[in-house]
This record gives C-alpha cells, sequence and structure tokens, in this order.
C-alpha cells in the first residue's frame, strides 16, 4: 500500500497525503483499528488495590492504576496493523465510575494515523482472599524471638524487626499470600505471626545463622482438610543477649565479644587484651555493657618512655587516668587520641585488631 501525496481521498475528496487510495480520517472510519467495549468491569480490593485478573489478584499502587491495566486489557487492534502507541486518560464520574479515553497512534506507510476510543469503567470493590485473610489475623506460623536476658534489648528488637519485615516485603514480590498478620508482645520478646510455614522456617534460620544460635521447632496439629493433617508450627530463636563488639563484665575480668556461635564467645580482656573462650551458659551471670554506648575517644596525656603504660584523660570524668598498654597495641604518642572503653566509671583502651 503506497503512501500518496499528490492525489485525492476517494472518499471525502480531501487532498493527500493518502493511504492507499483514502486520507487518514477516512481510513480510521473504515478500519476501526482500535475498539473496546462499551463497558469494562473491574474487580478492585480497596485494602490493597490489586485487581483481579481472571481468577488471579494482581498488586497496584492505587486504584486509577487497576482501572488502566483493565482498559489495557480490554483494547482490541485489528489485526495485520503494526503495534500502536497507546494512551489512557481516565475521567471520574463517581468513585467507583471512571471514562477511559483512548488515543493509539499508529505508523501505517510512514504517515502517522491516530485513533481514539471510549469506555466506561465500573469498579466493583470485593476485598481479595489475602486481605480478608491478613484482617481476619490468619497464619500457618509463630516466630518467636527471645533473648537470653529477661528484657530484649529494644535496639537489638528493632533491627530483628527491621529485618523480618523486610524479609517478608521482598517475597511478596514473588508471592503475594505471605504477609504477617499480627505482631505481639510478649514478656520476653516479640511474636510474629505468619501467613506461611515455609517462609517462616525460612526467616527463622536466617536470622538464627545472622545470631549464630539454633531454631527451635515445635508443630501442633490443628484439623484436618482433605485427608491431609493440617498444623501451625512454632519457631523459636533466642538472639544471644550480646553481639560481636560488645562488652562484658565476667569473672576474670571486663573483656570484649571478638566472635559470637551458637555455644560459645570468643572474647578480648580488656586488661592485657588477651583471646579466650567462655560457653555461652556463663552469660546469664555476666553484665553486659553495649557497644555504641560505652566507647569513646580520650586524648594521650603521656606515655612512659618504655612503653609500658600512659596516661589517658577521661572524656567523662577529665581526669587523668594511667593505663597499662598491651603487648602488639601499636605506638602511641602523647596528644594523641585513641578509643577508649569506659565501664563502671573504669577506662580501658579498646582492644586494637589488625
Amino acid at each position: 500500500m503506497g503512501r500518496k501525496t499528490d492525489e485525492f481521498c476517494v472518499q471525502c475528496g480531501c487532498p493527500g497525503p493518502l493511504i492507499g487510495p483514502v486520507c487518514s480520517a477516512c481510513y480510521i472510519e473504515m478500519e476501526q483499528p482500535l475498539k473496546l467495549p462499551e463497558y469494562v468491569d473491574v474487580e478492585h480490593c480497596p485494602v490493597c488495590h490489586a485487581r483481579k485478573r481472571k481468577a488471579t489478584w494482581i498488586d497496584f499502587e492505587d486504584m486509577d492504576q487497576a482501572v488502566e491495566d483493565a482498559v489495557m486489557e480490554a483494547v482490541s487492534i485489528v489485526q495485520g496493523l503494526p503495534d500502536p502507541v497507546l494512551s489512557i486518560g481516565l475521567r471520574q464520574q463517581d468513585k467507583l465510575v471512571y471514562v477511559a479515553d483512548v488515543e493509539a497512534i499508529f505508523i501505517i506507510d510512514d504517515a502517522e494515523v491516530a485513533a481514539r476510543a471510549e469506555t466506561t469503567v465500573r469498579v466493583k470493590q470485593n476485598v481479595c482472599g489475602r486481605c480478608s485473610r491478613a484482617a481476619g489475623n490468619y497464619y500457618e506460623a509463630i516466630l518467636q524471638i527471645r533473648t537470653s536476658a529477661r528484657d530484649l534489648d529494644p535496639e537489638t528488637m528493632k533491627k530483628t524487626q527491621e529485618i523480618i519485615q523486610k524479609h517478608i516485603a521482598q517475597r511478596q514480590t514473588m508471592d503475594r499470600n505471605v504477609f504477617i498478620s499480627k505482631i505481639e508482645q510478649v514478656k520476653g520478646g516479640t511474636d510474629f505471626y505468619v501467613s506461611s510455614v515455609g517462609e517462616t522456617r525460612v526467616l527463622a534460620n536466617k536470622l538464627a545463622d545472622r545470631n549464630a544460635v539454633k531454631v527451635h521447632e515445635s508443630p501442633k496439629l490443628v484439623g484436618r482438610q482433605d485427608g491431609r493433617n493440617i498444623y501451625r508450627v512454632t519457631f523459636l530463636v533466642r538472639l544471644p543477649n550480646v553481639t560481636i563488639g560488645d562488652f562484658l563484665m565476667i569473672k576474670q575480668g571486663p573483656v570484649m565479644v571478638m566472635v559470637a556461635t551458637s555455644r560459645k564467645l570468643k572474647v578480648m580482656g580488656l586488661l592485657d587484651h588477651r583471646v579466650f573462650s567462655i560457653e555461652n551458659e556463663t552469660l546469664p551471670d555476666s553484665k553486659v555493657f553495649h557497644k555504641d554506648e560505652h566507647i569513646h575517644e580520650a586524648v594521650v596525656v603521656s606515655v612512659e618512655p618504655d612503653g609500658s603504660e600512659l596516661e589517658l584523660m577521661d572524656p567523662v570524668g577529665y581526669q587523668s587516668r594511667t593505663l597499662r598498654i598491651p603487648k602488639e597495641y601499636p605506638e602511641v604518642e602523647a596528644g594523641q587520641t585513641v578509643k577508649a572503653v569506659r565501664i563502671e566509671d573504669e577506662l580501658y583502651l579498646l582492644p586494637w585488631v589488625r
């Protein structure tokens, strides 16, 4: 079909350019390349803005996006034409009724052809299955976060909750039926009620690996369905009361945690910077000092000529303190700033690790 520019449309008599024997306006009227039904019905979840597409709920950011998707799905293009560039304009007539104006730009024989169509969109609000289950506090598993201490440190719990919620949010991009239906503060920790046993198991193991602890899993039979036993599973992750870099006051003196495992801690003494191991069972009898609260910068006042001791200005009490310099501590000079640990009004040099 050649494009003609010096002839007249056989349909309306208008001069070219022509598409075949007719102008673009007559071509659109004759071929009707863009078609829409009179009405487009949208099943929309008012809670999460998902739209039901056949038997599947698809997530959208808001109702307008869901409506646009439904209109795009309803667009019909005449076979044999090149793919057009589509644009949609929405006009909201009332809360649940839209008018959608669709424009399609075709390139036919180097000519730009614009076709337009209009449809009325009727929105039916219906809560999706996921939101209905979440509202009903549906769950298949409980993730229990506890600690060996009497109370769970608020900062540790905040970071742990961020990890849990980030993990669930990432999984929801692949499976929208994964969700947390309830978060409950209980004595000694927090419980997360999760919709999927498998995802809760993955999450519990992730937290356990991160904190070098074990997962305790306990199923509970809650009924039968289609001849199968139905279980709810509780996953217990008992977080250590300490993390790497924290300080403990044990019977051997103050130490810094270097490595944490599910059974032992590798620590370094703050007095001599000697490394040794202690059993986790001893932790309940140890006082814990979290690293961010007890590390300070202090100025070196003087250093003994033999390098065995130095005087350090206490950054809190502003008094000079004499400290022994452990072996393999880097060489320091008067006026230099070093990091120190302040625990129970005592000052220690922060262990230097290569």
